[in-house]
């Protein structure tokens, strides 16, 4: 939504779910034609973390991040 473009875009569907498994998405920031602070990249890469133990723990602690944003 930030960018107004997919995370991963290749039109073999195979790859795009390689894609989604393992690479490091572009920061949105990069990739948009309006400027990003900094704090709200952070959160959507986290967000986006390959790691589940990186990402929000909960709804919740992302609606926290958000608030404070």
């Amino acid at each position: 939504l930030l960018t107004g473009k997919l995370v991963f875009e290749d039109p073999s569907p195979g790859r795009l779910v390689a894609d989604h498994i393992t690479t490091r998405p572009t920061p949105p920031s990069e990739r948009a034609s309006q400027p990003i602070s900094p704090a709200l990249e952070a959160l959507v890469m986290r967000c986006l973390e390959k790691d589940p133990t990186r990402r929000f723990e909960s709804a919740e602690s992302l609606g926290r991040a958000l608030r404070a944003l």
